[in-house]
């Protein structure tokens, strides 16, 4: 196969998986248009929606870590979660990272675009005048085994960004979901990497093909 011929089969190739980039993207879950996941093209995982594990009493349990271990008990092979994982707090940092968000900081003027854009895909669990957040618990907890959560939150005016604090289950105040997600083995790094060894074999056999007849 001549290397013209090569960059046309890999560019078809390329136009049916196109090359990675940095984003987080919307995509469906169970029915077409449903939008409950949110994919990190990264990391390659997806994210439920925390809408679909808020701990209200859509979950049975006395108190937020009794519907957290109910979730948790969700995500086994016969549950209605199964094949998602609860994550930790260095999940998080870097579905934001992926997400456009400065972890470093919650710097308003930094953050604002990014963060609201995130909480709208992964679904808000409040709204207040000054702004919005998205609130979820973590697969990890203190000494006092008191639960870890991570905040995606818009203040305006004041704060934006990612927060991860310890979880008060404060009456009347907005229950958090749990982060959930799964890993997605995408072809798409795949074919990059051997449509690049291909490319480069090629150049060198030509290379070597047109020292030989000079």
């Amino acid at each position: 196969m001549t290397l013209f011929r090569s960059c046309c089969v890999l560019t078809l190739l390329f136009g049916v998986y196109p090359p990675l980039k940095a984003a987080v993207i919307q995509r469906d879950w169970k029915t077409p248009g449903d939008g409950l996941l949110t994919y990190d093209d990264v990391n390659q995982r997806e994210w439920l929606d925390l809408s679909q594990t808020v701990l209200s009493s859509q979950f049975p349990g006395d108190d937020r870590e009794a519907k957290y271990q109910f979730v948790l008990e969700q995500t086994s092979p016969s549950g209605a979660f199964a094949g998602f994982t609860t994550a930790n707090a260095a999940d998080v940092l870097a579905l934001a990272r992926s997400a456009g968000i400065d972890t470093s900081t919650l710097d308003y003027d930094i953050n604002t675009l990014a963060t609201r854009a995130l909480c709208e895909l992964v679904a808000t669990t409040a709204k207040f005048p000054a702004g919005l957040q998205a609130s979820g618990l973590l697969n990890e907890v203190n000494q006092s085994l008191t639960r870890r959560r991570a905040d995606f939150g818009v203040n305006s005016g004041s704060q934006a960004g990612l927060s991860i604090s310890l979880e008060v289950d404060r009456l009347g105040t907005p229950p958090p979901g749990v982060f959930l997600f799964r890993n997605i083995a995408e072809p798409t790094a795949f074919l990059q990497a051997m449509g690049a060894a291909i490319l480069i074999h090629l150049w060198r056999r030509n290379r070597h093909d047109s020292a030989s007849t000079a």
